[in-house]
């Protein structure tokens, strides 16, 4: 990441980047299996099969669901959301998307941050990335997550570790500094940014990540700094 090497302090996390970024909420469905006249307009579907034992399900009133509606199988207990086939799944949701896993890191001071698409969550996925875009010698603060169990064993302990439990606490009550703030924040930023552009290409999600990562760099004056990035790539 271009820093000297040394004693850093570096939040890691791995995150789900989600559906896609750009999707809208679903609408609330209040009542939808209230009559007939909504089956007519296709707002819901007319049926849905148990995709357990394939017996045709009914509806049923679910007060847990945000709908207060839902698909039940009466022989072996299968449950299906109302907007299965439906108007709003279809308009909203569309086909299933594929899900994007990020992992995260940013340096506590010059909050210089890294954010790679990665294909899992997996110890395989992440400690060879963790190798090679992280100093040795750096403090690393990361949360919970299993595959982070061996970071202080990387190459005989190039890394110090430290954990917060977020079941637990969000700061480690002993030692303020350990925490996983800053990158959280981070993530914020991130989906915020993504939500804004209402749509996203999965062709361009790792160019979407790079210019996450250049704004976080290069501090408010944006604009000035991309003129300064053109010049530096076009002569006049």
């Amino acid at each position: 990441m271009g820093r000297e090497q040394g004693d850093e302090h570096l939040e890691a996390d791995c995150t789900d980047g989600g559906r896609d970024p750009g999707s809208k909420p679903p609408v609330i469905l209040e009542h939808a299996a209230a009559g007939a006249d909504e089956n007519e307009r296709r707002l819901i579907a007319n049926s849905c099969n148990c995709q357990i034992c394939g017996s045709p399900c009914v509806v049923a009133q679910y007060s847990e669901s945000k709908d207060g509606w839902r698909w039940r199988c009466r022989n072996d207990g299968y449950r299906n959301t109302i907007r299965t086939n439906s108007f709003f799944q279809r308009y909203h949701r569309g086909t299933v998307r594929r899900r994007h896993w990020v992992f995260g890191a940013i340096e506590r001071g010059s909050k210089n941050c890294l954010l790679i698409e990665v294909p899992d969550r997996k110890r395989e996925t992440l400690i060879p990335i963790i190798r090679q875009w992280i100093l040795p010698g750096t403090r690393i603060i990361s949360d919970g997550w299993s595959a982070y169990a061996t970071v202080a064993d990387i190459d005989f302990g190039i890394y110090s570790h430290d954990v917060v439990v977020h079941e637990r606490n969000f700061v480690e009550p002993n030692d303020a500094t350990i925490n996983t703030q800053l990158i959280e924040n981070t993530w914020m930023r991130a989906k915020k940014k993504l939500r804004r552009q209402f749509g996203t290409s999965k062709a361009h999600f790792t160019s979407y990540l790079n210019e996450i990562m250049w704004r976080e760099r290069v501090g408010p004056n944006k604009f000035c700094e991309l003129i300064c990035c053109i010049a530096s790539i076009y002569s006049v």
